[in-house]
């Protein structure tokens, strides 16, 4: 997962809207954040979306790329599977 690991190769080409640069700083300090980095919990899009959630307005506004690929990644359709005709 990209918001856990930091790999951004494959997000920025499908989101040439997300800077790659902003993306990659933004991303090196949200997995530093505690929550994400709990032994206890598995690191996971929810864990992510419950970090941004929980933070203070001002802390989120350190995060604009990371909140915005959250936003996608809550969009994303969950398969490529089309219906059978």
């Amino acid at each position: 997962m990209v918001l856990v690991r930091g790999i951004i190769t494959d997000v920025v080409h499908e989101y040439p809207e997300l800077s790659s640069r902003t993306l990659q700083a933004e991303l090196d300090m949200f997995r530093r954040l505690p929550a994400l980095r709990d032994e206890n919990s598995v690191a996971s899009l929810s864990v992510c979306v419950d970090t941004l959630q929980n933070m203070a307005p001002a802390m989120r506004s350190m995060f604009p790329t990371v909140e915005s690929l959250v936003r996608l990644l809550l969009i994303n359709r969950a398969s490529s599977a089309s219906a059978e005709l």
